[in-house]
């Protein structure tokens, strides 16, 4: 805060007027003090939410989340998380909650059916997916892409006349 400080006195006809400094007896009080002399409320400094984590099933989006406050001498500090208004908010939170799109999922081959010349080898295909929640889901084969991969394969052992 400041304020003006005049050196005055009462002339002889009475109205008041302004002389130097150096006609006053006393000293000069300060001309500016300090005021708001404690620090601010703590608050919570919260950064926008971040890119979720997946596309589908279910992600992770997390933001910063900092406790600060402004000290007496005006600058911005961060503090601990124990002098903000409690509780704090959230720093992480679900995202991206929807299904992911149905897939082939093709287990292993099987060993080829003949011990020499040539066979076939078979292996399972699911049509699968992740749903909202992250789990693995079984899904009917119409729910995949028509394009299924194949499930057998030529296979050629060792030539039979070998033996």
């Amino acid at each position: 805060q400041g304020r003006v400080i005049a050196c005055e006195r009462v002339s002889a006809t009475g109205p008041v007027e302004r002389v130097l400094d150096r006609l006053c007896s006393n000293d000069k009080p300060p001309t500016v003090q300090s005021c708001n002399s404690i620090h601010c409320p703590a608050r919570w400094n919260i950064a926008e939410w971040g890119v979720c984590s997946k596309t589908c099933g279910t992600g992770e989006e997390r933001r910063d989340v900092v406790c600060e406050r402004i000290t007496r001498n005006g600058q911005l500090a961060q503090i601990t998380p124990g002098l903000c208004p409690q509780p704090a908010p959230v720093s992480a939170q679900a995202c991206a909650i929807v299904n992911c799109p149905a897939y082939w999922h093709s287990g292993a081959w099987t060993e080829c059916t003949q011990s020499c010349g040539q066979g076939e080898q078979f292996r399972t295909l699911t049509c699968e997916r992740i749903d909202s929640i992250g789990q693995l889901t079984t899904l009917e084969d119409s729910e995949c892409k028509p394009e299924k991969p194949s499930s057998t394969q030529k296979c050629a052992e060792i030539d039979c006349d070998t033996y």
